[in-house]
C-alpha cells in the first residue's frame, strides 16, 4: 500500500501542475487546454478512489460536471471563470493534503468520503461564473445533456453570486495555444531515490574502469586492452544515458511561474505579459526545487518594483501591457537564467537615498553605478515606502544572492532607466558525474570542467610573473594557483609552463600548470563541511591509481580575482 501511495503522490503532483498550466493555456486561447484539463481531472478521480481518497474522488467528480458544461460550449468563459478554475485546483491540493494526513495517521477509513462546506463554496464561486441567468449547474445539466451535476438543492443555501465580469468573454481556439516548449513524450514514473541510486551506482563504475583501464595499460597485452576499451565505452554511453535521465527541461521550471505573474499582475492591477524562452535547456533535476525560491524573489520583484502600472506606462510612451521574460541558455559549464523587464528600470539616486537613509551609506560615501547598485543585495534594503505582503520589509534580494552563491553561481544585474531590468543568474551545471581536464601542479592533481575549457598552450617559464597574458588581442588576467592555495613553498621545475585560458561568468580566466595531462571523466565527491575552508575547490575526485585531485570552481576562482582588482 505504501508503494500505491507513492506513485499516487508523484502521479497527482503531476497532475496538478498540469491543471495549473491547462487553466492558464485556456485563458489564453487555447481550446485543446480544455480537453488536457479534463482528463487531468478524470485521471485524478480515478486514482483517488483507488487509493480511497473519496472526498477527493467526489470534488473531482463535481468538476467533471462543471468540465462538461464548459466542453459543451453551452455557458460563457470570462476572466472569473478562469479565476475560480485556478481556485478550484488549489482547492484541490488542500483536499489532497488533509487526505494524506489523515491516511498516515489511519483516520481515513473512519471519515465520511464528502465534501465540506469550503468544498461546496469553491464549487459555488465556479458555478457563479458559468450560470448566471440559467439557474442551478443541476438544471443546466438536466436541460442540456451535460454530464451529471451534483445533487439537487446540494448547493443552494450556500451558492455564490459573483459580479459580472468586466473584461470580454473568452472563446476558445481549436488549434492550440503558444507552446510551453516542452515537448510531448512517453515517460516512466521513477522514484528518485531509485534514479539517484543508479546515477551514484554508475559513478562508482567510472572510478573502477578508470582503474581497469590504467591496470590493462600496464600489462600491455592487445586482448585486455581491446577488453578495457570496450568497457570504456559501455561505461561512457551508460553514463551519458543515466545523466539524461537526471536532467529536465527548464520549461518544467518556468511553467510554475505563469500563475505567480497572473495571480500578482491582477492584485497589482498590471498588465503583463509574461514571454518563455530556451524552455528546453535542461538542468539537472537537483537544481530545480534550488532554484525556485530564488525566482519567485525575481519575479515577484519584477512586477512589483520593475513594471509600471497601465497609466504609468502610457505616461512613460510604452505600450499597456508590461513585458516579463524568463530565459535559459547554457553557457559553457553553467546554465544561465535571465528575468527581463522593459520597466521603469532602478532609479540609482533613490537607492542612494534610501541606503543613506538606512544606515548602509555613510551620506558622504562615493560610490561608482555598480557599487551603488550592489546596495539593492545588501540584507535590509528596500525602496518600497510602506509594507505589504509584496514588499517594504527588507529582504528579498540578499536571499537570492546569498542562495544563488551558495549553489556555486553569480547573480549580476543590468538595468537602463526608462528601458528595464536584468537579472541573470550564472549556475554551475551540479550533475555527479563530469568530463574534466586532469592537470599537475607540484605534486597536486586538478581537474578543470572541460566544457568552460577555451584554449591550451604551453610558453617559457620565464614569463611566469607577467600577470596578464595577452591572447589575441585580448588581456587575460592569470591566477597563480601556487599562490592561491598556498603551495609556494614547493619547488618550482625549470622549462615550460602549460596555460589554461578558461571562459567562466561573463569573461575569461587564465591558469597555470606543470603539467596537462589530458581529458578525464570523473565523479563528483562534495568536500561537505570542508567546503567552508576550501574556496575555489567545488569537489574532489578518486583517480585511477587512488590519488585524491580536486575540482576547480572556476566562477568561484574569477570572483575571487575580481574582487582582488
Amino acid at each position: 500500500m505504501n508503494e500505491l501511495l507513492e506513485a499516487f503522490r508523484q502521479e497527482s503532483a503531476e497532475l496538478l501542475e498540469g491543471m495549473e498550466a491547462s487553466v492558464l493555456s485556456m485563458e489564453n486561447g487555447d481550446g485543446k487546454a480544455l480537453d488536457a484539463l479534463f482528463r487531468q481531472v478524470h485521471t485524478l478521480k480515478g486514482s483517488a478512489g483507488i487509493v480511497g481518497f473519496g472526498r477527493l474522488e467526489r470534488f473531482a467528480h463535481e468538476m467533471e460536471s462543471r468540465l462538461g458544461l464548459i466542453r459543451s460550449g453551452i455557458v460563457v468563459l470570462n476572466d472569473e471563470t478562469f479565476g475560480a478554475l485556478l481556485s478550484c485546483r488549489d482547492r484541490f491540493i488542500s483536499i489532497l493534503t488533509i487526505s494524506q494526513t489523515q491516511s498516515e495517521s489511519g483516520s481515513l477509513s473512519t471519515l465520511p468520503p464528502e465534501m465540506d462546506d469550503e468544498d461546496s463554496l469553491y464549487l459555488s464561486a465556479l458555478d457563479g461564473t458559468l450560470a448566471a441567468g440559467e439557474g442551478s449547474m443541476a438544471g443546466l445539466a438536466a436541460r442540456h445533456g451535460a454530464m451529471a451535476g451534483p445533487p439537487q438543492g446540494q448547493y443552494d443555501s450556500g451558492y455564490i453570486e459573483l459580479p459580472p465580469s468586466s473584461g470580454n468573454p473568452k472563446v476558445l481556439s481549436n488549434t492550440s495555444g503558444p507552446s510551453s516548449g516542452i515537448t510531448d513524450r512517453k515517460t516512466v514514473r521513477i522514484i528518485d531515490t531509485k534514479l539517484d541510486a543508479l546515477v551514484n551506482l554508475v559513478g562508482e563504475l567510472v572510478t573502477v574502469q578508470a582503474q581497469l583501464t590504467q591496470v590493462a595499460t600496464e600489462i600491455g597485452e592487445s586482448r585486455v586492452l581491446g577488453l578495457a576499451d570496450q568497457v570504456r565505452r559501455l561505461v561512457s554511453e551508460l553514463r551519458g544515458t543515466s545523466m539524461e535521465m537526471r536532467m529536465v527541461p527548464a520549461g518544467l521550471l518556468f511553467a510554475r511561474f505563469k500563475r505567480v505573474v497572473r495571480d500578482l499582475g491582477s492584485e497589482l492591477g498590471k498588465q503583463i505579459d509574461f514571454k518563455t524562452e530556451g524552455t528546453e535547456t535542461e538542468l539537472d533535476k537537483s537544481l530545480v526545487e534550488s532554484l525556485y525560491e530564488p525566482l519567485l524573489h525575481l519575479v515577484r520583484n519584477a512586477v512589483d518594483h520593475g513594471l509600471e502600472p497601465p497609466e504609468g506606462r502610457e505616461a512613460a510612451g510604452k505600450r499597456k501591457h508590461g513585458r516579463l521574460t524568463l530565459s535559459a541558455a547554457h553557457t559553457g559549464a553553467s546554465i544561465s537564467i535571465e528575468i527581463r523587464d522593459d520597466g521603469a528600470g532602478i532609479d540609482d539616486e533613490a537607492v542612494r537615498e534610501r541606503a543613506i537613509g538606512t544606515g548602509l551609506l555613510a551620506p558622504d560615501a562615493r560610490l561608482g553605478l555598480d557599487e551603488i547598485r550592489a546596495l539593492i543585495f545588501e540584507p535590509g534594503f528596500s525602496t518600497a515606502g510602506k509594507v505589504s505582503n509584496l514588499s517594504g520589509r527588507g529582504f528579498g534580494l540578499d536571499i537570492v544572492k546569498t542562495a544563488v552563491e551558495r549553489l556555486g553561481g553569480e547573480l549580476r544585474l543590468t538595468t537602463e532607466p526608462g528601458k528595464g531590468s536584468t537579472f541573470t543568474l550564472e549556475i554551475p551545471l551540479t550533475i555527479a558525474i563530469i568530463d574534466g581536464f586532469l592537470a599537475r601542479l607540484g605534486d597536486r592533481r586538478f581537474i578543470i570542467p572541460l566544457p568552460c575549457i577555451a584554449e591550451c598552450f604551453e610558453r617559457p617559464r620565464s614569463e611566469s610573473r607577467e600577470r596578464l597574458i595577452k591572447r589575441q588581442g585580448e588581456l587575460v588576467p592569470l591566477i597563480e594557483l601556487r599562490e592561491y592555495f598556498a603551495l609556494a613553498g614547493e619547488s618550482i621545475p625549470d622549462g615550460r609552463e602549460e596555460i589554461v585560458i578558461a571562459n567562466v561568468l561573463d569573461g575569461k580566466i587564465a591558469l597555470a600548470f606543470d603539467q596537462l595531462l589530458g581529458g578525464y571523466q570523473t565523479v563528483i565527491k562534495p568536500l561537505g563541511e570542508l567546503a567552508r575552508f576550501c574556496p575555489g575547490v567545488s569537489g574532489s575526485a578518486i583517480l585511477a591509481d587512488g590519488q585524491v585531485a580536486l575540482i576547480l570552481d572556476m566562477p568561484s576562482l574569477a570572483r575571487t580575482l575580481r574582487d582582488q582588482s
